[in-house]
């Protein structure tokens, strides 16, 4: 297709504290739900995703490796849910458990954010 000029606003973007593309924790929360909720949609169908070289083990061990490294404390105990289901094991949960032992044992476990509570298990309902 070929380009034109044109001396109006085509595109106008505004970023803001809240969005998603913002606030950390949100995002590697939503992603790793869409990513899971998509596989999830593929194998009910039967569509071969090995293209993706993923599978929800990994999505959750990087989701819980990027929570790591962004210090977003609220949500390695949701996460571990997630890991346990799947039976992940790995360096970054290993971490997780403990560092979420500690606060336990201190009672002061950081509070799991509001976009946590039951956002893959409504779309699992849904599917």
């Amino acid at each position: 297709r070929p380009f034109v000029h044109t001396n109006s606003v085509v595109l106008d973007k505004a970023f803001h504290g809240d969005s998603l593309g913002q606030k950390r924790g949100s995002s590697i929360w939503y992603r790793l739900q869409l990513q899971r909720k998509f596989l999830d949609w593929c194998a009910h169908r039967k569509v071969d995703t090995a293209f993706l070289h993923t599978t929800p083990r990994r999505m959750v061990d990087h989701a819980m490796t990027q929570a790591w490294r962004s210090r977003e404390w609220g949500l390695l105990d949701p996460l571990l849910e997630q890991a346990r289901e799947l039976d992940v094991k790995s360096l970054w949960c290993l971490r997780a458990k403990i560092k979420t032992s500690q606060w336990k044992f201190l009672r002061k476990l950081p509070p799991r954010p509001d976009y946590c509570r039951s956002v893959w298990n409504l779309w699992r309902r849904q599917a």
